[in-house]
């Protein structure tokens, strides 16, 4: 499905078998998730995506053709759920959100 208009990400998230993105937040946030997300972004990696990329949450790949998004596809069919990157992300905040606190 190609959205004509905006969608609430409950929606994507509840229906997305893979999320093809040209960067920016919803790759990532749809990525940490656990969608399976390629992102055809074509400038100069931002450090969290390369994260994610290293990571194995995301896939780069400007130039993907319709057989590997085929290929994607069936071999996520039952992709499980890794929320390791959302509980960083969680302790990181505590840890900012202290550092800004005891500035005081």
């Amino acid at each position: 499905t190609v959205a004509v208009k905006p969608l609430k990400l409950m929606e994507i998230v509840t229906n997305c078998k893979l999320f093809i993105g040209a960067g920016g937040s919803m790759s990532r946030e749809l990525a940490v998730l656990g969608i399976p997300v390629v992102s055809i972004y074509q400038a100069e990696m931002l450090c969290v995506d390369k994260y994610l990329v290293d990571s194995g949450y995301m896939i780069l790949k400007p130039d993907i053709s319709y057989w590997e998004i085929k290929k994607l596809l069936e071999a996520n069919q039952s992709i499980q759920k890794d929320r390791k990157v959302l509980n960083e992300g969680n302790e990181s905040y505590k840890i900012i959100k202290n550092l800004i606190f005891n500035l005081k």
